[in-house]
């Protein structure tokens, strides 16, 4: 969950690009955004921040970008389509009903640094643990997304968005994943979440 938003820079400036303002909302936020754009606001360290006000500025949203935190829960308040990088909880996503793209966090072997796939990441039952040190316990890493993944994220999310995206082309791609999902996790994905097909192909091994 504590994602480094600087992360994010790649991607919100692709997304200004197309004529969008990006705000950072948060609380108690430390990091500053590194950059200066007049169209992202590093609302989150502002003085005037609030918890009203950052449920006021979703609601007026189009759409949020967010790791898996409880905030990004208000933007589905207000049906907002949401892109969830560095995404760990796929338990939850049964319960995901709304516009939604994910790309999810890596597990590696700590003994190798290699990958593992989602396959056996499900065996092994590590999306039970829920603390990094338990995980580092039985041999395993956990990856970030890292910023060309994000901004590649956040373009397929703009495709999205404004349906230029073959979802029945994607999702056909993604069986192989949504089936181990659906053995392990014993769930459907009958809202089509997508996984972002960039990260998908380009870690294609992993998801088989």
């Amino acid at each position: 969950r504590n994602s480094n938003v600087n992360n994010l820079i790649a991607g919100l400036k692709f997304m200004t690009s197309k004529g969008y303002n990006a705000i950072r909302i948060g609380k108690n936020e430390k990091e500053k955004l590194n950059l200066n754009d007049q169209n992202i606001i590093d609302y989150a360290i502002s003085p005037d921040r609030s918890d009203f006000l950052d449920i006021y500025l979703i609601s007026k949203s189009d759409f949020m970008v967010s790791s898996n935190s409880g905030i990004n829960e208000v933007a589905v308040l207000f049906r907002k389509p949401r892109l969830i990088i560095d995404f760990y909880d796929i338990q939850s996503l049964e319960y995901h009903a709304l516009k939604l793209m994910i790309i999810p966090k890596k597990f590696i072997n700590l003994k190798t640094g290699n990958p593992i796939s989602y396959k056996e990441a499900f065996k092994k039952k590590l999306y039970s643990l829920n603390i990094i040190s338990k995980i580092n316990d039985l041999g395993y890493g956990l990856v970030d997304n890292n910023e060309l993944e994000i901004k590649q994220g956040t373009e397929s999310f703009f495709k999205f968005m404004n349906s230029t995206l073959n979802l029945e082309e994607i999702l056909q791609n993604q069986t192989k994943f949504w089936n181990n999902v659906e053995k392990y996790f014993y769930f459907k994905n009958k809202n089509n979440i997508l996984i972002c097909p960039n990260f998908y192909h380009q870690n294609i091994e992993l998801f088989d």
